[in-house]
């Protein structure tokens, strides 16, 4: 299953800023699952009636991955190496540094040196 991503400013757009900061407070940085009917959503003890059916009408059946909020983190990239390159997972090291699971897998890929091309096999000649 894809996961979408709903940025802070389109998570507005759609329930409001009271219910989206809510929203992001609670469950922002990880993938949350939108049910497709309203009365069978997990998020109504988190937002409003009016704001769970706005947010399955639009993302309904779909693993949506919110934002943290409204406002940027400062950098947090060395942080989260150390706790990588420590063994820690992902999920534990975006909760521990206060990012998304997303920009944690992204550093992750980042560090993984690149494989340098294979030097080119130099041909003996066999003499027969």
């Amino acid at each position: 299953m894809a996961r979408t991503y709903l940025s802070f400013v389109a998570l507005v757009d759609i329930i409001g800023e009271a219910d989206a900061t809510a929203l992001c407070r609670e469950y922002g940085g990880f993938a949350i699952y939108v049910s497709k009917r309203p009365e069978r959503s997990h998020l109504a003890g988190t937002i409003s009636g009016c704001a769970v059916e706005n947010l399955c009408s639009s993302f309904g059946g779909e693993e949506v991955m919110l934002a943290r909020g409204p406002f940027r983190p400062v950098p947090i990239k060395e942080a989260i190496v150390a706790m990588l390159e420590a063994g820690a997972s992902i999920a534990e090291t975006a909760k521990e540094v206060g990012c998304t699971v997303r920009y944690v897998a992204m550093v992750r890929a980042n560090l993984t040196p690149c494989r340098k091309p294979a030097a080119p096999r130099r041909r003996t000649e066999c003499k027969a």
